[in-house]
């Protein structure tokens, strides 16, 4: 969570135009993800697009491979966001993070990452946030 939250801070403050311009090529994958896992029940968890993304408008090097050392098991809650009975819920907080980058509001990025992770863990029945 403190990751991904400080990495959409930094994006919403720091993206360069020609990032913030690939937000609805990102937001027309992450649809693609959540159509296909609705019609094919093994499709991949993610392509870490949204992820990429973010960290590319953030733009700290050290904190991208921060991340991409703990990916492995964003996979697992990628999986639980596109198969879960709050999918669409998911979907729109994805889109409130996407909106809110592009919009450099700081607030909202970070508040859209925290409830989409805990909706995640509520989706993967862990309590604790």
């Amino acid at each position: 969570l403190a990751l991904l939250e400080y990495a959409a801070e930094r994006a919403a403050l720091n993206a360069s135009p020609e990032i913030l311009a690939q937000a609805p090529q990102i937001t027309e994958k992450i649809d693609a993800i959540f159509e296909a896992a609705q019609s094919e029940p093994n499709h991949p968890s993610s392509n870490r697009q949204l992820s990429r993304w973010i960290l590319a408008g953030a733009g700290n090097r050290k904190l991208a491979q921060t991340w991409d050392r703990t990916v492995s098991i964003c996979h697992i809650y990628m999986r639980a966001l596109l198969t879960s009975a709050n999918e669409a819920r998911s979907h729109r907080l994805i889109h409130s993070l996407i909106d809110a980058i592009v919009a450099r509001d700081v607030a909202a990025a970070r508040a859209a990452v925290r409830e989409l992770t805990i909706q995640t863990l509520d989706d993967l029945n862990i309590k604790g946030l």
